[in-house]
């Protein structure tokens, strides 16, 4: 018989096993401990707690985004392509001002929208933007975290906001 620590241990790494199974194939993992045993189940399903009944947001979207770290504005367009909740497409800034065009992939849940962008991995691993749809529109903010050079010169962690409509 396994000691409870034995337990928490095998359950936090089948855990941990588990949900990177489920981000790389979309299943859903049930799982429960059943006294000295535990019971793991896998259903195959498109992703429905993360990334679903997202409403319908695929198409071109255009508008402005403002880095306030910096206090500057340039021209937004984002594409979305859309599976049910999965978004991926590209995002391209306008102008010389901001930085970070490319291509993107998140997902949206009801009205709520999240994706990321790659960053250069010189001076950003990433941009990470979330936001809300409101009808024709979608606004919200976004994060730019640096690399520990960029960091280490002295570059600052960047936020902004963006809004985008058809």
């Amino acid at each position: 018989m396994f000691s409870l620590e034995t337990h928490v241990i095998i359950y936090n790494i089948s855990l941990f096993l588990l949900l990177d199974i489920y981000r790389k194939v979309n299943t859903i993992v049930l799982m429960s401990i059943n006294y000295n045993k535990i019971v793991v189940g896998a259903i195959s399903l498109p992703i429905l707690l993360l990334c679903s009944c997202g409403k319908k947001v695929e198409g071109r979207w255009t508008g402005v985004c403002h880095n306030g770290t910096y206090d500057s504005t340039a021209p937004l367009t984002i594409t979305f392509q859309q599976d049910g909740g999965q978004l991926k497409g590209v995002l391209m800034l306008g102008g010389e001002e901001l930085v970070g065009s490319g291509p993107l992939t998140g997902c949206i849940t009801g009205k709520d929208i999240v994706f990321t962008t790659q960053g250069d991995n010189v001076t950003y691993n990433s941009i990470n933007w979330q936001g809300s749809l409101d009808g024709n529109s979608i606004s919200g903010t976004y994060r730019i975290e640096p690399t520990p050079e960029a960091v280490f010169n002295g570059l600052p962690v960047q936020q902004g906001t963006f809004s985008v409509s058809k």
